[in-house]
């Protein structure tokens, strides 16, 4: 009788998880780089606001600057959070919060 192998080994297995973690390594430096970006622009904002007296520029600034540090936040926390839930045969992104 002859023996059937499976065509995804383990090797495939562990090469296969490698370029994913890879991939998510990038979406997370990505993510990260976005929030940064978003938090720079809102202080140069605020900057400008509070230099030319502007109380619009203020609001916008601050606002920028909290959408890019939770943007950061998202990058660092939720990105490898989910990963690990997948990965671990857990596909519902909603469960055990």
């Amino acid at each position: 009788m002859l023996e059937r192998h499976s065509p995804f080994t383990h090797q495939r297995f562990k090469e296969e998880i490698y370029g994913i973690n890879q991939a998510v390594t990038v979406l997370q430096t990505l993510v990260i780089a976005l929030g940064a970006g978003l938090a720079v622009w809102g202080v140069v904002n605020l900057m400008e606001g509070y230099g030319n007296d502007n109380p619009g520029a203020k609001s916008q600034g601050i606002k920028q600057l909290m959408a890019g540090g939770g943007v950061v936040l998202i990058g660092t926390t939720l990105i490898p959070c989910r990963f690990v839930r997948l990965i671990h045969g857990k596909p519902s992104l909603t469960e055990g919060w």
